[in-house]
C-alpha cells in the first residue's frame, strides 16, 4: 500500500505506513486514533460503510486500517457534550439539539440503531469562526435493519430495559425503541442533573415512581416509558423533541 497522507488543516499527516503497520499522527490535535477488538470494529466498519460520509452530524472516519489492524482514524472533536456540561460550555441546547435530532432521522430512515446513545458519543466540533458542528459517533454496536433485539449492548445507565439482563422484561421487537430511551435518558441527564437508577439497583416500582416525578419533561418521560410499545415511534419521538427548544426571539423593532 505504501505511505497514506492526508491534507487536514493546511498540513499533511502521515496515516499510514504499510511498512511498519503504525499510525504516525503528526499532530494529535487533529486527529484521533480509535481501536477496537475485532468484532466491533468489523460492525462499525460495515455500518460506516453503509452510512458513508453522505451526512454532516454523523462521524466519518479520515481512515479505516485493513481488518487485521482495527483501528479508524477520525478528526478529533473539541469535546463531547457530557465534557462541555460538566464544564458549562457552549454550544445551549438551540444549537446542538436540532443537529442532533437530523442526525438520528437519518439514522432512522438508513434503518440504522445505535445502541449506545450517550453524551459522550455525541461529539462537539467548533469551527475557527466560533460555529458549532455536533456528531454522532461510537458505531461499535450498531445494528442495521435488525428483526429482533440484541441483549446486552450498551452502557449501564443508557441501557433499555428490553435489552438488559437484568430486568428480565420479554416484550416483542420494536425497531429503534432502545435508541428512543438512549436519548430520553441522556436528555433526563443533561436537562435534570442525574442520571436515571442504576441496574444493579434496578426496582420496578421505584422505576415507575421515578417517572411520576414532576421535573420531567413529558418528551423525555414518553420515551422512559417501560415497555417499547408504550414508547412514541422515534420518528414522532424526535419530532417531539422541538418542543424543548425555547421559543425563538421575536424579530427587532426596525
Amino acid at each position: 500500500m505504501g505511505l497514506i497522507y492526508s491534507r487536514l488543516a493546511h498540513r499533511t499527516v502521515l496515516l499510514y505506513s504499510s511498512s511498519s503497520s503504525t499510525i504516525e499522527a503528526i499532530s494529535s490535535t487533529i486527529v484521533r486514533k480509535t481501536v477496537l477488538r475485532q468484532d466491533q470494529f468489523l460492525t462499525e466498519k460495515k455500518i460506516l460503510s453503509e452510512l458513508g460520509s453522505q451526512h454532516d452530524n454523523i462521524l466519518s472516519p479520515i481512515l479505516v486500517s485493513p481488518d487485521t489492524d482495527h483501528y479508524f482514524l477520525f478528526s478529533r472533536a473539541s469535546l463531547d457534550l457530557c465534557e462541555a456540561y460538566i464544564h458549562s460550555i457552549e454550544p445551549p441546547l438551540s444549537i446542538w439539539l436540532p443537529q442532533f435530532i437530523e442526525g438520528m432521522e437519518f439514522l432512522a430512515r438508513s434503518s440504522i440503531e445505535h445502541y449506545d446513545i450517550k453524551p459522550e458519543n455525541i461529539l462537539l466540533f467548533q469551527s475557527c469562526r466560533g460555529a458549532w458542528r455536533i456528531r454522532i459517533a461510537d458505531f461499535g454496536l450498531a445494528r442495521s435493519h435488525a428483526s429482533h433485539y440484541f441483549y446486552g449492548c450498551g452502557t449501564i445507565g443508557y441501557l433499555a430495559p428490553e435489552i438488559n439482563p437484568l430486568t428480565h422484561l420479554e416484550t416483542p421487537y420494536v425497531p429503534h425503541s432502545m435508541d428512543v430511551y438512549g436519548t430520553s435518558c441522556m436528555l433526563y441527564y443533561l436537562l435534570c442533573h442525574r442520571k436515571m437508577m442504576s441496574y444493579e439497583l434496578w426496582d420496578l416500582h421505584d422505576y415507575r415512581q421515578l417517572l411520576q416525578m414532576d421535573h420531567i419533561p413529558s418528551v423525555v418521560r414518553a420515551g422512559l416509558q417501560l415497555y417499547p410499545a408504550d414508547r412514541p415511534p422515534i420518528e414522532d419521538y424526535l419530532k417531539t423533541l422541538h418542543s424543548l427548544l425555547p421559543p425563538p426571539r421575536p424579530p427587532r423593532p426596525t
